[in-house]
């Protein structure tokens, strides 16, 4: 029988109370918030928490209003570093949305 494959797994999720940071792969949040501070002229805050040695939860408050802007932006970044976008909720209300991301590690 075929071995399964095996996937990263990251997650966006803005609200009116900032965004939630979520990622499976090492690394790749944390490069991604240091370039957005590269964007942002104000002192954004960030909390990190980890669950394992594998996962990372980042939340993001102080963006002054732009939460659904800068959860966009992440979610652009995301897609532009190869991961697939496979399941995506509330992003028809203007203020909150999540996008759920996977990138394939093996076959």
């Amino acid at each position: 029988m075929p071995a399964l494959p095996s996937y990263n797994l990251a997650e966006v999720e803005w609200s009116t109370n900032g965004i939630k940071l979520y990622c499976t792969e090492p690394g790749v949040m944390t490069t991604l918030l240091e370039e957005l501070k590269q964007h942002i002229s104000h002192k954004v805050g960030v909390t990190r928490k980890a669950i394992s040695g594998e996962t990372d939860i980042y939340f993001i408050d102080n963006l002054k209003s732009q939460n659904q802007d800068v959860g966009r932006w992440f979610v652009m970044q995301l897609c532009r570093q190869g991961w697939e976008p496979f399941e995506a909720r509330g992003l028809v209300a203007p203020l909150e949305g999540s996008v759920i991301f996977r990138r394939l590690v093996q076959a």
